[in-house]
């Protein structure tokens, strides 16, 4: 008798989890087509807890008919987390713009944002060819300086060897 009641039980509770998944699943048609990922992630939510008092496996004949919807839904987390991660790659390399004078730190960041294969934003773009381009002044600078240094050290050096030459 303990065997059959807990038989019933079981075709019972497996019988309103069926509902129960119909009834998700109609509520999810309905927040895809609203696009609403809160409310998603809300029926998604009852979803698993249905699933833990239900002991029903990610495998079950139930899940079937929900897995396009959980599959989406995952797809969408992984795009918002995607999306947060590059406006942080963004917020860094703006900021490594703003108050770093490390060239390769710049440059690394950059292609850190680049590696998302995103639209990086125009602002910003903007401001790392900027930064490329006061790097380049300023490379061209240094070399003008320098050999400017050099042709005073070796006027130096000529006028020097020629005063020996002429008081020796």
């Amino acid at each position: 008798l303990v065997d059959e009641i807990g038989r019933e039980h079981d075709r019972i509770s497996r019988l309103d989890a069926e509902t129960q998944m119909q009834k998700y699943r109609d509520m999810a048609n309905r927040a895809t087509d609203a696009l609403d990922l809160n409310r998603c992630r809300g029926i998604r939510s009852l979803i698993e807890r249905l699933c833990a008092e239900r002991q029903i496996e990610p495998g079950d004949a139930l899940m079937k008919p929900l897995a396009p919807f959980l599959d989406w839904l995952a797809e969408q987390d992984r795009l918002a987390k995607q999306a947060k991660q590059f406006d942080k790659a963004c917020f860094e390399l703006r900021d490594a713009i703003a108050h770093s004078n490390d060239s390769d730190l710049v440059a690394g960041l950059y292609q850190a944002v680049c590696n998302y294969r995103m639209t990086i934003p125009k602002d910003l773009e903007s401001l790392y060819r900027e930064r490329l381009q006061r790097n380049k002044q300023k490379q061209r600078l240094t070399l003008v300086f320098f050999v400017v240094a050099m042709l005073v050290m070796l006027g130096l050096m000529a006028g020097t060897l020629l005063l020996v030459l002429i008081f020796s």
